[in-house]
């Protein structure tokens, strides 16, 4: 059983043992992460349009999913169904990100209408101060600090903006230029020296054109950002829906990876040329077979030295970064 169109978001479980994937085809999957077995309660269906983004609360016992049809879901994985305050309705337009707070009270959306909300979860309402208003363009991805206290949000406009969760007002805002990021140096001691809470910046992977595609808040890829500061792009894929790269850490190493076709690229990021060098590259339907040779990896998603990664053909599977990097 795959997706019957392609795979638009994955996420993994903190802990590693799941894998949920969102599709083309309105539905989620859950996949176990070593034997790449679906759940015998999947698929999770309800969205009536493309499902554009899913992420697992920090303890397993929720998924969030958001999608073109303008709604954030909210599922819990004890029972396999939808959560009785699902859906959270309000966005005008695709949402493309959602994540938890660490605690699960909250979560917090973006969207293509511009806008973050920020939503109950036990009860499913918005935040009476929602939503958070400011960016230009499409977001396509938002984080909570680990205490709580901030958002972060990234966005098509070229701009990384946090949100103090406290007042729900702009606390900062990061401007990305042409040729990188503007002012990278200030841009990196203001991150270090504005709050005692580190809300750095992890996943900076811009579209083309330098847009965010996707940022996290949970610390800093410092030699990432040193490399964007000197204009450096690691995007390689040229697909109509360009994916956001994603990162792995192993053995104190930081990878980079991105996609090609139905190739995984590696980079491992050197701060002394700051530069991405490559390091190793893997055509997926090598080791996973029933992945169709002429395949294109369209989403991927890491956790730890996890990789999981999406086709435009619906397969879902699961590598490790240690057998890559043999």
């Amino acid at each position: 059983r795959k997706h019957n169109r392609e795979v638009r978001c994955l996420a993994l479980s903190t802990e590693g043992k799941w894998i949920v994937s969102g599709g083309a085809d309105k539905c989620l999957r859950l996949w176990e992460t070593d034997t790449m077995k679906q759940h015998p309660k999947s698929p999770l269906e309800g969205h009536q349009h493309w499902v554009v983004s899913a992420v697992f609360s920090r303890d397993g016992r929720f998924i969030a999913s958001g999608s073109a049809d303008h709604t954030v879901r909210v599922w819990e994985t004890s029972r396999m169904q939808e959560a009785k305050e699902s859906p959270l309705a309000g966005h005008t337009g695709w949402v493309s990100a959602v994540e938890f707070s660490a605690d699960t009270k909250w979560i917090v959306s973006g969207s293509h209408d511009y806008t973050v909300r920020v939503w109950h979860r036990a009860t499913g309402t918005r935040h009476w101060r929602s939503p958070l208003t400011g960016h230009g363009g499409y977001i396509h991805s938002v984080d909570f600090s680990p205490d709580g206290d901030w958002i972060v949000s990234g966005s098509a406009d070229k701009t990384v903006r946090v949100w103090s969760v406290v007042t729900m007002e702009e606390y900062s805002l990061y401007n990305l230029s042409d040729e990188g990021i503007s002012q990278g140096q200030t841009i990196r001691r203001s991150l270090r020296s504005s709050s005692e809470t580190q809300y750095f910046i992890e996943n900076l992977a811009p579209y083309p054109n330098y847009q965010f595609s996707w940022v996290s808040s949970s610390r800093m890829l410092q030699g990432i950002l040193e490399g964007f500061c000197n204009g450096v792009s690691f995007v390689t894929n040229r697909f109509s829906n360009p994916q956001p790269i994603t990162y792995v850490e192993y053995q104190a190493e930081r990878y980079i990876i991105s996609s090609k076709g139905g190739t995984l690229l590696i980079h491992r990021f050197d701060s002394e040329v700051k530069k991405a060098l490559l390091v190793a590259s893997c055509v997926v339907s090598t080791i996973w077979e029933h992945v169709p040779k002429k395949s294109k990896i369209w989403t991927i998603s890491s956790r730890n030295d996890l990789i999981a990664v999406g086709f435009d053909t619906g397969e879902v599977v699961s590598l490790r970064a240690p057998l890559l990097l043999v």
